[in-house]
């Protein structure tokens, strides 16, 4: 049995994630959804094809979908969000860049 504390934490840490832990896998009723996660930088980097790839605090690794050029504060410690987008994409902002579309790893 896991309570509410514990299925919530659970999905934060699977935010974005195609595998979700075995005790969330139930559909969250519609207050306990996540939409967003809020944590900081801890790297970026960019790839020979120009898209970033974003290491969060939280542990997860986000990388760039799309070829749109956007310049970023690349410092460990800036604050990042990562919301949901449209058609289960998702959309991470680095404190004031634009909006990077993004998948988890």
């Amino acid at each position: 049995m896991v309570d509410r504390a514990q299925a919530t934490a659970a999905r934060r840490q699977a935010f974005g994630s195609t595998t979700a832990p075995a005790d969330i896998l139930q559909p969250p009723r519609p207050e306990d959804r996540i939409d967003a996660i809020e944590t900081t930088l801890v790297r970026a980097s960019q790839a020979d094809d120009n898209r970033w790839t974003f290491v969060l605090a939280d542990g997860s690794t986000w990388r760039q979908t799309d070829t749109d050029r956007v310049r970023i504060v690349n410092r460990e410690g800036e604050a990042v969000r990562v919301r949901r987008g449209a058609l289960g994409s998702y959309l991470l902002t680095v404190g004031r860049s634009g909006v990077v579309r993004v998948r988890r790893q």
